[in-house]
Protein backbone atom coordinates (compact mmCIF):
# COMPACT_ATOMS: atom_id res chain seq x y z
CA UNK A 1 0.00 0.00 0.00
CA UNK A 2 2.90 2.04 0.63
CA UNK A 3 4.53 1.81 -2.32
CA UNK A 4 1.57 2.85 -3.98
CA UNK A 5 1.05 5.90 -2.03
CA UNK A 6 5.21 7.07 -3.14
CA UNK A 7 4.16 6.46 -6.91
CA UNK A 8 1.00 7.77 -6.99
CA UNK A 9 2.68 11.22 -4.87
CA UNK A 10 5.67 11.07 -7.39
CA UNK A 11 3.46 10.74 -10.69
CA UNK A 12 1.48 13.71 -9.53
CA UNK A 13 4.70 15.58 -8.34
CA UNK A 14 5.88 14.68 -11.97
CA UNK A 15 3.14 16.23 -14.34
CA UNK A 16 2.97 19.35 -11.93
CA UNK A 17 6.46 20.02 -13.02
CA UNK A 18 5.84 19.54 -16.42
CA UNK A 19 2.76 21.68 -16.72
CA UNK A 20 5.18 24.58 -14.85
CA UNK A 21 7.85 23.42 -17.28
CA UNK A 22 5.42 24.00 -20.31
CA UNK A 23 4.21 27.38 -18.90
CA UNK A 24 7.46 28.76 -18.65
CA UNK A 25 8.42 26.99 -22.68
CA UNK A 26 5.24 29.10 -23.91
CA UNK A 27 6.24 32.34 -22.08
CA UNK A 28 10.41 32.09 -23.50
CA UNK A 29 8.99 31.69 -26.76
CA UNK A 30 6.70 34.28 -27.18
CA UNK A 31 9.52 36.84 -25.81
CA UNK A 32 11.67 35.07 -28.48
CA UNK A 33 9.30 35.77 -31.44
CA UNK A 34 8.92 39.44 -30.03
CA UNK A 35 13.00 39.70 -30.11
CA UNK A 36 14.22 41.54 -33.76
CA UNK A 37 16.82 39.96 -35.55
CA UNK A 38 20.43 40.74 -34.94
CA UNK A 39 20.99 44.21 -34.90
CA UNK A 40 24.55 45.32 -37.79
CA UNK A 41 27.07 46.43 -36.19
CA UNK A 42 28.36 49.70 -38.21
CA UNK A 43 31.42 51.64 -37.67
CA UNK A 44 31.45 54.62 -39.89
CA UNK A 45 35.08 56.74 -39.78
CA UNK A 46 34.55 59.81 -38.11
CA UNK A 47 37.51 62.80 -38.20
CA UNK A 48 38.69 63.60 -35.25
CA UNK A 49 36.94 66.17 -32.57
CA UNK A 50 39.97 68.68 -33.29
CA UNK A 51 39.77 68.10 -36.93
CA UNK A 52 38.58 71.50 -39.17
CA UNK A 53 35.96 70.76 -41.12
CA UNK A 54 36.60 69.76 -44.56
CA UNK A 55 40.33 67.67 -43.92
CA UNK A 56 40.87 65.07 -46.11
CA UNK A 57 40.09 61.73 -45.17
CA UNK A 58 42.69 59.44 -43.98
CA UNK A 59 45.51 58.44 -45.82
CA UNK A 60 43.95 54.23 -46.43
CA UNK A 61 40.69 55.45 -47.00
CA UNK A 62 39.67 54.97 -50.63
CA UNK A 63 36.31 54.05 -52.20
CA UNK A 64 33.97 52.20 -50.43
CA UNK A 65 33.12 49.11 -51.82
CA UNK A 66 30.12 46.84 -50.74
CA UNK A 67 30.31 42.84 -50.64
CA UNK A 68 28.38 39.99 -49.61
CA UNK A 69 30.22 36.75 -48.58
CA UNK A 70 28.35 33.10 -49.46
CA UNK A 71 25.81 31.49 -47.70
CA UNK A 72 27.45 29.50 -44.95
CA UNK A 73 25.26 26.62 -43.84
CA UNK A 74 25.76 24.33 -40.71
CA UNK A 75 23.46 21.94 -38.67
CA UNK A 76 22.06 25.05 -36.69
CA UNK A 77 21.70 27.86 -39.41
CA UNK A 78 22.62 29.22 -42.33
CA UNK A 79 24.31 33.19 -42.85
CA UNK A 80 25.55 35.52 -44.92
CA UNK A 81 27.65 38.39 -43.84
CA UNK A 82 27.74 41.51 -46.01
CA UNK A 83 31.20 43.91 -45.38
CA UNK A 84 31.82 47.70 -46.39
CA UNK A 85 35.30 47.96 -46.94
CA UNK A 86 37.22 52.05 -47.42
CA UNK A 87 40.60 51.16 -48.21
CA UNK A 88 42.24 48.97 -46.03
CA UNK A 89 39.56 49.92 -43.37
CA UNK A 90 36.38 47.56 -42.37
CA UNK A 91 34.01 50.07 -41.51
CA UNK A 92 31.05 47.83 -41.55
CA UNK A 93 29.49 44.52 -41.25
CA UNK A 94 25.92 43.59 -41.38
CA UNK A 95 24.30 40.48 -41.58
CA UNK A 96 22.51 39.81 -45.03
CA UNK A 97 20.65 36.40 -44.34
CA UNK A 98 20.00 34.71 -41.15
CA UNK A 99 17.99 31.77 -41.44
CA UNK A 100 17.86 29.52 -37.88
CA UNK A 101 16.45 25.72 -37.67
CA UNK A 102 14.95 26.14 -34.47
CA UNK A 103 14.14 28.66 -31.57
CA UNK A 104 17.15 27.98 -29.72
CA UNK A 105 19.74 27.93 -32.51
CA UNK A 106 18.14 32.09 -33.33
CA UNK A 107 18.50 32.56 -29.35
CA UNK A 108 22.59 31.27 -29.88
CA UNK A 109 23.25 33.54 -32.74
CA UNK A 110 21.52 36.58 -32.51
CA UNK A 111 23.75 36.57 -28.72
CA UNK A 112 26.77 35.72 -30.75
CA UNK A 113 26.37 37.80 -34.11
CA UNK A 114 26.92 41.52 -32.66
CA UNK A 115 29.92 40.13 -30.44
CA UNK A 116 31.62 38.47 -34.01
CA UNK A 117 30.48 42.03 -35.80
CA UNK A 118 32.06 44.17 -33.13
CA UNK A 119 35.51 42.05 -33.21
CA UNK A 120 35.90 42.13 -36.71
CA UNK A 121 35.74 45.54 -36.70
CA UNK A 122 37.68 45.65 -33.80
CA UNK A 123 40.38 43.30 -35.71
CA UNK A 124 39.87 44.56 -39.14
CA UNK A 125 39.92 41.10 -40.91
CA UNK A 126 38.13 37.73 -40.17
CA UNK A 127 40.56 36.67 -37.48
CA UNK A 128 38.43 36.85 -34.49
CA UNK A 129 37.84 34.35 -31.37
CA UNK A 130 35.23 32.27 -31.39
CA UNK A 131 31.81 33.13 -29.04
CA UNK A 132 31.81 30.54 -26.33
CA UNK A 133 28.62 28.47 -27.05
CA UNK A 134 28.43 29.35 -30.21
CA UNK A 135 30.81 27.57 -32.27
CA UNK A 136 29.33 26.51 -35.31
CA UNK A 137 27.80 29.96 -35.71
CA UNK A 138 31.42 31.47 -35.63
CA UNK A 139 32.97 29.32 -37.84
CA UNK A 140 29.89 29.83 -40.66
CA UNK A 141 30.24 33.52 -39.74
CA UNK A 142 33.65 33.73 -40.20
CA UNK A 143 33.67 31.25 -43.64
CA UNK A 144 30.81 33.69 -44.90
CA UNK A 145 32.94 37.21 -43.73
CA UNK A 146 36.27 35.70 -45.59
CA UNK A 147 34.27 35.19 -49.07
CA UNK A 148 32.74 38.76 -48.44
CA UNK A 149 36.26 40.21 -47.70
CA UNK A 150 37.83 38.14 -50.31
CA UNK A 151 35.13 39.87 -52.72
CA UNK A 152 35.80 43.49 -51.68
CA UNK A 153 39.61 42.38 -52.19
CA UNK A 154 40.80 42.85 -48.77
Amino acid sequence: MRRFLYALLGTVAGLGGLIGLKANLAAFEAVAEAAAPPPAVAAEPTAPADAPAGDAPAADAGPAKTATGKLATNQYESLQVKVTVSGTKITKVEIAALNPKDKKSEQIATGALPKLQQATLDANSADVDTVSGATYTTKSYKESLQSALDEAGL
